[in-house]
């Protein structure tokens, strides 16, 4: 607009000049300023300048081509300024230019529109530490890189109004989907169970990291926008729906409880298992002394060995999958050790023992602890592996799917131990 004016006034100038030097010369009998040029100068904005020489000056004031000219080139003037500034106000006093006015600057990606969606509550309800405001505004800008936008339809009705708008990004159901299977991974990480369902403070840096790992294609949604007319200005109240569907539903998408399948969460339950070492499986099953030999000395080192061998062996193969509503059935092989032959031999051992005169003599420690080494030579001596079935049901909780009773699955990991005990008891 400044340059608008300072056009205008320097032009107008130049008509004033124009008409003034053109008097002189005429009186001096010099070379003219051609009438053309005189008419040119008027007609790109210097008409009024033109009038008011040809007048102050008394020139061309009997040449009636300038008496009707400049006026008529002023008027046509005014009565295009006319249309353009009534077609500016129309356009500007529209909803649909509020609509493109935020998008615009959602493509223009400037610190204050990041800033409004770091701080959107529903991708991120932690405070974020200056340590991750980076990884914020990274991925702010990753996921806003494709956008595109194109408004479709504008309905008014009175002091309101809906906007429709074809957004163009990025794919955000696989996006959605593959930062569920991210978060999910770690809720169910049974190295830091505490960590369950927790909210993540390193939520941005997990979606930087998952818009930079990953290529997604690109998708078409439809926003509707709401406006109202607030002191002749159309108003768009930015509220968490809004910016949900600038982005494509992603909130959406994370919050569904179906968008990973029963078969996908089990993995990364399944997957988190066979990540666990002896350490690791003593510690989630609080195994102290599991095969009750009472022995202090030995005692763990069987539990150690046992675990050892079942993070070894340790094997699975999802046989089915049924889905039903909110329910999932799971058939299952596990691969771990083969209990019933160990305890097997391990009973023998007992009996041999039992036989001898040191059974008889030896105290209370000394029977435990010698039941805990022939225990422990049976699982040296017979780390057969074995398959066991399982069958576990999932539940869909409105959030994920959950195991719903993990035991049956737990002691086909122990080598179906519940099976071999009761079978040495019989025996």
């Amino acid at each position: 607009m400044k340059l608008l004016i300072g056009y205008l006034i320097l032009i107008n100038l130049a008509g004033l000049l124009s008409m003034f030097l053109d008097k002189q010369r005429a009186r001096k009998d010099k070379y003219r300023i051609s009438e053309r040029s005189l008419f040119l100068i008027a007609a790109v904005g210097g008409s009024v300048g033109s009038i008011a020489g040809m007048y102050l000056f008394r020139h061309k004031t009997r040449h009636k081509r300038f008496i009707i000219g400049l006026p008529l080139i002023l008027f046509l003037q005014i009565v295009i300024l006319m249309v353009a500034a009534s077609s500016f106000h129309a356009q500007a006093g529209r909803p649909s230019t509020t609509v493109r006015e935020t998008l615009d600057r959602i493509q223009e990606m400037d610190e204050e529109t990041i800033r409004s969606f770091i701080t959107y509550k529903a991708l991120s309800d932690q405070q974020i530490t200056e340590q991750d405001e980076d990884a914020a505004f990274d991925a702010v800008r990753l996921f806003f890189e494709r956008f595109q936008y194109e408004i479709t339809d504008e309905q008014i009705f009175g002091d309101t109004a809906t906007v429709t708008v074809r957004i163009s990004n990025l794919d955000t159901h696989a996006l959605a989907h593959d930062l569920c299977l991210q978060m999910t991974s770690r809720w169910i990480d049974l190295h830091n169970p505490s960590s369950k369902r927790a909210y993540f403070t390193d939520y941005f840096q997990l979606l930087r990291s998952t818009l930079t790992d990953n290529q997604y294609d690109t998708a078409q949604t439809s926003a509707h926008f709401q406006l109202t007319l607030e002191n002749h200005k159309w108003v768009l109240q930015m509220d968490q729906d809004d910016r949900d569907q600038i982005m494509g539903g992603l909130s959406s998408w994370l919050k569904s409880p179906y968008i990973l399948s029963p078969e996908e969460v089990f993995t990364l339950y399944m997957e988190s298992f066979a990540s666990l070492d002896a350490d690791g499986w003593i510690e989630y099953l609080g195994a102290n002394d599991l095969f009750a030999t009472g022995s202090a000395s030995f005692g763990p080192k069987a539990d150690r060995i046992f675990f050892e061998t079942v993070a070894e062996l340790f094997a699975w193969e999802l046989k089915e999958c049924k889905i039903s509503g909110d329910r999932a059935a799971m058939k299952l092989q596990i691969t771990s050790i083969d209990m019933e032959k160990v305890l097997s031999a391990y009973h023998e051992k007992l009996l041999a023992f039992a036989g001898t005169t040191e059974s008889i003599t030896s105290g209370s420690e000394e029977l435990s602890d010698q039941t805990a080494r022939l225990l422990i030579e049976a699982l040296q001596e017979n780390a057969a592996p074995a398959q066991f079935p399982a069958d576990i049901e999932m539940v869909n909780d409105s959030v994920t799917w959950e195991i719903e009773d993990v035991s049956p699955l737990i002691n086909a990991f122990l080598g179906d131990l519940e099976h071999a005990m009761e079978v040495m008891r019989q025996t």
